[in-house]
């Protein structure tokens, strides 16, 4: 009974993994082709006219295709599929860690979390997965080995800077990369002096790499001379996106958004009361979590500052999907099964759990910006889904010419 148990539940990884990463192929294929202006465009903002905020990674890119000739989408697509991959990996491996995984089955169905992107690809592959790979990489290491939680903090919050000089807005979350330190050793005045000095150090260089981001904000010139260094590449990004939103001033977004905040703000309320039937059967360990001040610090300090970020930005539903993902990878960092008291008798409710949970994931998509929209059926959902899907594997044979030409340079 146990070897069935464990061969249906490989199965099933391998199968939801590689429903995810051909998602990630097929849309990062039409994104690239599209040239679409915020995936591609996120990943392309560089010093083309002086140092700018989100700006270091496409630097680097931009360096790469000069080096080799090839696009700069080219190495955009490469990246976030290395990227993508590592999460998945890494995520993946910190659920097979887990004592059970019924408890988990309503997170994984959930359209705000690994699903997020079949249903928003255009609002999904941004550099938050970034922040996701090192976090799945974190709890997953940490809960392997809890004897080395602090070397690899600090290996994360060491990596930290890269990423805030990469995007700033991604500061909102970064407070959880310090929870699983919270997890094994709770009591900060039981740490070693060294560690409190080194953690001392490590959070005022991110604070000074997210100042420094924040400081360079970019302007008009900036963002014309960027799209115009792409074009001189053969790649430029035509449509208004994340390049022309750098230059977006601040007074005239918050102005909106706090509008926003009037008309919509209740309606956000009653979505965060659905999102939260996904982390139910989690519920004891949250509670063991939520019990450490120091946990409880870090979550209510990043919500405090995505609640921030939500009064200039526009992107919601995006912003609760990274909390979500980060909250759900915490949970993660220990494989221990008495906070987790998964026991469903008899085997028909277990039956009516597992349809409830299919059914959860399948009713209603998550938007980048709304949230939830609209209930649907499932079956509407799984036929949506498919057509769309369909739309973006016929991209992927007008993509094959690409995929042979950067062989043929990269091979002798």
């Amino acid at each position: 009974m146990v070897e069935r148990y464990r061969l249906i539940r490989n199965v099933g990884f391998v199968l939801y993994t590689s429903l995810l990463w051909t998602s990630a192929v097929l849309a990062l294929v039409a994104a690239y082709r599209q040239r679409q202006a915020w995936v591609m465009g996120d990943w392309l903002i560089h010093y083309a006219s002086g140092f700018v905020r989100r700006g270091l990674l496409g630097q680097i890119l931009i360096m790469l295709s000069r080096a080799t000739g090839l696009k700069p989408g080219v190495f955009v697509v490469l990246t976030i599929l290395s990227v993508y991959a590592g999460f998945l990996f890494w995520a993946m491996r910190a659920l097979q860690q887990q004592p059970r995984i019924m408890p988990f089955l309503l997170a994984l169905m959930a359209p705000f979390l690994f699903l997020y992107p079949l249903w928003q690809w255009q609002g999904a592959y941004r550099k938050e997965i970034l922040l996701f790979a090192l976090y799945a990489w974190l709890v997953q290491s940490v809960a392997r080995a809890p004897d080395t939680v602090f070397p690899r903090t600090a290996f994360a919050l060491t990596l930290l800077p890269l990423i805030l000089l990469s995007h700033e807005g991604l500061m909102a979350w970064a407070p959880f990369l310090l929870v699983p330190l919270f997890v094994h050793r709770p009591k900060p005045k039981q740490w070693p002096a060294r560690w409190r000095y080194s953690l001392f150090v490590l959070v005022g260089i991110n604070l000074v790499a997210w100042l420094v981001a924040l400081a360079a904000r970019g302007t008009p010139e900036q963002s014309q001379a960027i799209r115009q260094a792409l074009k001189a590449m053969h790649y430029d990004i035509p449509a208004p996106g994340a390049i022309v939103w750098l230059a977006k001033p601040a007074a005239p977004l918050i102005t909106k958004q706090c509008t926003r905040w009037i008309h919509e703000g209740w309606r956000w309320l009653g979505l965060l009361a659905l999102v939260s039937i996904a982390y139910l059967p989690l519920g004891p360990r949250l509670a063991r979590f939520w019990r450490v001040r120091g946990i409880r610090a870090l979550w209510l300090l990043s919500a405090g500052m995505m609640l921030g970020l939500m009064c200039v930005a526009l992107d919601w539903g995006r912003f609760v999907h990274i909390y979500g993902m980060m909250l759900f990878l915490s949970l993660l960092s220990v494989r221990d099964e008495h906070d987790i008291p998964w026991q469903v008798q008899p085997s028909t409710l277990n039956h009516v759990y597992i349809i409830f949970s299919f059914t959860y994931g399948l009713t209603w998509p998550w938007h980048v910006i709304a949230g939830f929209t609209r209930w649907r059926f499932p079956l509407e959902t799984i036929y949506r889904l498919w057509m769309n899907h369909s739309d973006l594997a016929k991209e992927l044979w007008h993509w094959l010419p690409v995929v042979w030409s950067v062989l043929a340079k990269l091979l002798p």
